[in-house]
């Protein structure tokens, strides 16, 4: 199938009388409930929307911690209590032992699922008490195809689960799901905690929490088991991953090997980038948790605003960015916008976990990791490693340096977009033998 990309000087008329309508006409909506682990206690989650606040400028696109040391007085007066209370604090980092011989069945989490029908009438499926589930949005292939929309292959190819970046939400991938949709995958879309529609721990809209990352893996792994597997017929089930939830992907393929048939990585949040030493932050952010300050703003995070900063945007497609800041300025859910303290320490967390040699050695599913050649957000050396010892482990692992990209691909001009897209297609397309 030869790619067409949206016009970009005529991106929303066409998401709005094409795109939309086709993905209206196959999508369904639903909720299901947070995979149960032992090991983590259970959260109460907020039974009302999360609290608006009145915009706030900031600079987007800092590393969390910002490059001018915006953290110096918190270092300087923590040197002390970080010496003496070292060895409480490396014992207090959970790195979960894996069994790989406990690859999750569909079974595994159907016996605590209790997965909502896909509903596309949102005020109807609103109107009833979804507190604590998870929320997701599935386009399915052969209703799509009934669409007969032009370019179709109408040939199915299993279906694609997308695991969602940071502040992010199902519908900022409407257009990636029209691309995929048009070349035959089903497509299903996990909301993870925190953001979007699905449950949230913090009253403040602009901040996102999580008390522990092994919660986004485990449910994801789920998702992929129940929903994703649902979707894909007995066909191939595929993986595709943006920043956060590409590190959420590479965790969840590290301990559920054998859920996954192939798993394309877009600058995956292997470690996120602090603007301090890897090996200094984790100490930092656990500090500030072990005081009080997990549900805290990090420094240098901003507060969602309504304001459209054509400043930060130049150099990618400026439709394509105004049109998910819309979404996001009409729908308070879509709000999130700043890391606590206590998710950058998750964050820490998941990326000294993902590393482990060991950890690495049991990816069994082919992976396409993108790289971006100006990325704010994430560290490449990381990503580099991650590829490497995947490598090791015996896994084909192809990692992509996409020149002039940044890190959000998919609001990148057509010219990034058109090599973006069709490697992640062809990569897809390959058969599963000769990879």
């Amino acid at each position: 199938m030869e790619l067409q990309l949206i016009d970009e000087h005529d991106y929303a008329r066409t998401m709005t009388e094409t795109v939309l309508p086709a993905l209206a006409a196959c999508r369904s909506e639903g909720w299901m409930e947070p995979s149960h682990d032992a090991d983590l206690a259970p959260l109460d989650s907020l039974r009302t929307a999360p609290t608006p606040r009145q915009p706030k400028r900031g600079t987007p696109g800092s590393p969390i911690f910002g490059e001018h040391g915006e953290l110096a007085e918190v270092i300087n007066n923590a040197k002390e209590d970080i010496k003496a209370d070292a060895s409480a604090k490396a014992d207090a980092i959970r790195i979960r032992n894996v069994n790989v011989n406990d690859s999750p069945t569909n079974a595994r989490f159907a016996e605590d699922a209790n997965v909502g029908a896909g509903n596309a009438d949102r005020a109807a499926a609103k109107a009833v008490d979804h507190t604590g589930q998870l929320h997701y949005v599935c386009y399915d292939a052969a209703k799509f195809d009934a669409v007969r929309e032009h370019g179709a292959t109408a040939t199915f190819r299993g279906a694609v689960v997308i695991s969602h970046g940071f502040t992010e939400f199902a519908e900022r991938f409407a257009e990636l799901a029209w691309y995929l949709l048009l070349d035959g995958f089903s497509v299903c879309i996990l909301e993870h905690r925190g953001h979007g529609y699905s449950p949230r721990d913090v009253e403040d809209e602009s901040l996102v929490w999580i008390d522990d990352w092994h919660r986004y893996v485990d449910d994801l792994a789920k998702f992929c088991s129940t929903i994703g597997q649902d979707y894909a017929l007995g066909s191939p089930l595929y993986l595709y991953g943006h920043s956060m939830g590409g590190g959420i992907a590479a965790a969840m393929l590290e301990r559920y090997p054998t859920i996954i048939d192939k798993a394309v990585l877009s600058a995956p949040m292997i470690a996120p980038k602090t603007g301090m030493p890897l090996w200094l932050s984790p100490w930092i952010v656990e500090l500030a948790c072990a005081v009080g300050l997990s549900k805290h703003i990090a420094p240098t995070q901003q507060y969602f605003s309504e304001d459209f900063d054509e400043q930060f945007y130049r150099g990618l497609s400026l439709p394509r960015a105004r049109w998910v800041h819309d979404l996001r300025v009409k729908h308070p859910e879509y709000h999130t916008n700043a890391a606590t303290f206590g998710w950058v320490r998750e964050g820490l967390r998941m990326y000294r976990s993902v590393l482990r040699p060991s950890a690495c050695a049991e990816v069994e599913a082919p992976l396409l990791v993108f790289q971006a050649d100006n990325d704010s957000y994430v560290l490449p050396q990381p990503q580099n490693r991650f590829v490497s010892l995947v490598r090791a482990g015996g896994c084909p692992a192809q990692l992509v340096h996409l020149r002039g990209s940044r890190h959000e691909m998919t609001t990148e001009r057509n010219e990034i977009m058109r090599q973006y897209v069709g490697r992640i297609l062809k990569f897809l397309h390959t058969p599963l033998a000769e990879e």
